[in-house]
C-alpha cells in the first residue's frame, strides 16, 4: 500500500482492499508463505495445515515493523507480509467485502457494487489512527 500510494502516486481514493473469507484457506492447492511471495529472498511455501499453527499473529498484525536493529526491522517487515496464495483465482463467493479510505468512497463503492459490503478504514491506507479494535484482526487468534 505504501509503495502504491507513495512511490507510484496512486490516490488512496482509487484503491480498494478486498476482504477475503478465511474459508478460502480450505480450497485445494492453497499455500502460505512466511514472507511476501515477491520478496527478493525466496520465500518458503507451506501447506495451510503445516504452517498456520506457526504463524506469528502478533508480528503479522503489529502496528509497525520499526526496530532499532536494522536486521530485525527487515526480518519483521518481511514476516508482516506473509500471504496465502490461491491457485488460479479466488472465486467471487469468497469475497467478504472491501476496505476503502473514507466514508465518501464507501458510499461510491456501495452504489457501484451494492452487494459488496464496504467499510471505511483509513488506517490501512496510512490515513488516520489505528482503531482500538481493528476489524481485520482475528478474534482470539488463528485456530483453524
Amino acid at each position: 500500500m505504501y509503495r502504491i500510494t507513495g512511490r507510484m502516486g496512486i490516490p488512496c481514493e482509487e484503491l480498494t482492499v478486498l476482504r477475503i473469507a478465511d474459508t478460502v484457506l480450505d480450497l485445494p492447492g492453497v499455500v502460505i508463505t512466511e514472507i511476501n511471495a515477491a520478496a527478493d529472498v525466496s520465500p518458503l511455501w507451506h501447506t495451510v495445515r503445516e504452517y498456520l499453527p506457526m504463524l506469528d499473529v502478533a508480528t503479522i498484525y503489529a502496528h509497525s515493523w520499526n526496530h532499532a536493529d536494522l536486521l530485525e526491522k527487515q526480518h519483521h517487515k518481511q514476516r508482516m507480509m506473509a500471504e496465502a496464495l490461491v491457485p488460479n483465482r479466488v472465486p467471487p463467493g469468497y469475497i467478504a467485502g472491501a476496505y476503502v479510505v473514507s466514508e465518501d468512497v464507501a458510499r461510491i463503492l456501495s452504489q457501484a457494487a451494492p452487494i459488496l459490503r464496504s467499510m471505511a478504514l483509513p488506517y490501512i491506507f496510512f490515513r488516520g489512527p489505528r482503531p482500538e479494535s481493528p476489524p481485520y484482526l482475528p478474534a482470539g487468534g488463528i485456530d483453524r
